[in-house]
């Protein structure tokens, strides 16, 4: 198999964002950079709209993950692509907050 890896970032404006990277993710990471330590996490085995939602935490100087559970609605989905977008994911609006600068990493194997 040979791995395919896409990354890019954009800004949030309070709805949900079409990201065409040209197929559907095996996985995807976004980062929200503004806030600096939320991250999200999906693979295609959460329902539509799902994300899990972690942050990084520093506890007597070592640095972590804390979990902050599952984003159940407007998180993170698949995205079949239409006439003028390529296949990809959708970052929703529980995400993608007015002016919050994201960063995204998105993977799959090709068969």
């Amino acid at each position: 198999m040979t791995s395919q890896i896409r990354k890019g970032s954009v800004v949030g404006a309070g709805a949900a964002i079409n990201v065409p990277v040209g197929w559907i993710p095996d996985y995807v990471k976004v980062f929200n950079i503004t806030d600096g330590t939320i991250v999200y996490e999906w693979t295609p085995d959460f329902t539509d709209g799902y994300a899990s939602r972690s942050q990084n935490v520093v506890d007597n100087g070592v640095t972590g993950n804390a979990s902050l559970g599952i984003i159940n609605a407007n998180g993170i989905s698949a995205f079949a692509g239409s006439s003028t977008q390529a296949k990809g994911f959708t970052i929703g609006s529980a995400i993608a907050v007015n002016a919050k600068n994201l960063v995204w990493v998105a993977f799959r194997d090709k068969p």
